[in-house]
């Protein structure tokens, strides 16, 4: 009885509406069902159709940092919202106040939040802490305190809707982390804002979620280009070397890491290494996850990746993912199958762009029209930040290679598609 009465419903309303109106209904129906079913993807563009398969793939993977990579006036934007936050704290209480994490690294993509450290000689009450939420969410946006192991206070700019997060008194080592993530080659760079929003867009960034937090996935990266000789013995080649490194990590990380043997060490002169598990370093951290990753600082040691407990997963996801790549795609785009583009912060890139003009109105022309707003030329301007690459150096055995048991020639398997 039920589908007689829908269809019956569903016919008086047709033939109550006159033709026109349900021919522009329609069209109206059917052009929002194209623009969902296509979706704009800024990073591929026609000419890259004709391109080899990796080639395409290594030519997307450049487009897409240029196109989320924070403009100027995105940080012009972030830059106001810390400082607008800071005099608000300094309202409360004296302290520092400083952004930190992959916005203060320039690791920072269109939808990332900002990680802000306040630090003051004095301890921190729990009521100056509420106190501080109460009036951020007066001036600034919507705040929330949230009770943890290090309690942060987290917001959304009501100007922006850009994300913040604010801790207090746990700067520690955020220097020496930010000065590492500086470090940071245009390869390593490529790969950590790719996989960020390859992450990000399947719910496995959040460390209170078990995923794998900016900080983690850039010690990841450079563990991966660091020994890379040790595992993969050739040299990348000039017009693959992206995606061909994209590759590799999948590979890692997805095929032949093996989490319950080996864990990864920066020693005391800042290199990252592979070691076994079992060794007397590895014996000194307490309940050790799936993902080990020991930092050493004035001979104590710490496991930064403590709360990636979701790390079977993210693995399985590299994994998939890897075989998934090196499946020909046709005339398509090969990176859509990792990312797509995230609208919401695709919004909050227009909502800051607005406010930066608002706040600098004495920056000169010349630089304001450096960042415009058409992707697409963003990412058909060549790149003034890639480097040459240097001739690799010859491969030395290492012990890191047997615990991948990885046997390889000395060229990529990607050169051929």
């Amino acid at each position: 009885m039920l589908k007689p009465l829908h269809a019956l419903l569903r016919k008086n309303h047709q033939n109550s509406q006159p033709k026109a109106e349900q021919k522009v209904d329609f069209d109206l129906t059917k052009q929002a069902v194209q623009a969902e079913q296509k979706e704009d993807l800024p990073w591929f563009t026609p000419n890259l159709k004709v391109l080899p398969h990796y080639e395409r793939l290594n030519q997307e993977i450049i487009n897409y940092v240029k196109f989320a990579q924070l403009t100027v006036e995105e940080k012009l934007a972030r830059d106001d919202l810390v400082s607008r936050i800071s005099k608000q704290i300094n309202l409360v209480i004296k302290a520092e106040v400083h952004a930190y994490g992959s916005y203060a690294s320039d690791l920072a993509s269109y939808y990332s939040d900002i990680d802000i450290g306040v630090e003051s000689d004095q301890k921190i009450p729990l009521h100056v802490m509420m106190r501080i939420n109460q009036l951020l969410t007066e001036t600034i946006g919507k705040c929330q305190y949230i009770q943890a192991k290090v309690p942060i206070i987290r917001g959304t700019c009501m100007t922006t809707l850009i994300d913040f997060d604010i801790s207090f008194n746990n700067v520690g080592d955020t220097l020496k982390d930010v000065q590492n993530a500086l470090k940071v080659n245009p390869i390593e760079r490529a790969l950590i804002l790719v996989i960020k929003a390859f992450l990000r867009q399947r719910g496995l960034n959040t460390p209170h979620t078990g995923g794998i937090s900016g900080h983690i996935l850039t010690q990841m990266v450079q563990a991966y280009q660091q020994n890379r000789l040790s595992i993969f013995p050739y040299p990348l080649k000039e017009n693959l070397k992206f995606a061909t490194s994209l590759m590799e990590f999948f590979e890692l990380y997805g095929v032949l890491f093996n989490s319950k043997q080996v864990y990864i060490l920066r020693n005391q002169s800042d290199k990252l290494e592979f070691r076994c598990r079992g060794d007397k370093i590895y014996y000194q951290v307490e309940n050790q996850n799936q993902l080990v990753i020991i930092t050493m600082t004035n001979n104590t040691v710490k496991d930064i990746a403590g709360g990636a407990y979701n790390f079977r997963t993210i693995r399985l996801s590299f994994e998939v993912n890897y075989f998934s790549l090196q499946q020909k795609s046709g005339q398509e785009s090969i990176l859509q199958k990792l990312i797509s583009v995230d609208q919401f912060g695709r919004f909050t890139r227009e909502k800051s762009i607005l406010m930066s003009k608002s706040i600098d109105q004495s920056m000169d022309d010349s630089s304001s029209r450096s960042v415009v707003l058409d992707f697409e030329k963003i990412v058909n301007t060549d790149s003034d930040e890639e480097s040459e690459e240097k001739p690799a150096a010859k491969p030395k055995v290492s012990p890191g290679r047997s615990l991948f048991m990885s046997q390889y020639g000395k060229k990529s398997r990607f050169d051929l598609d």
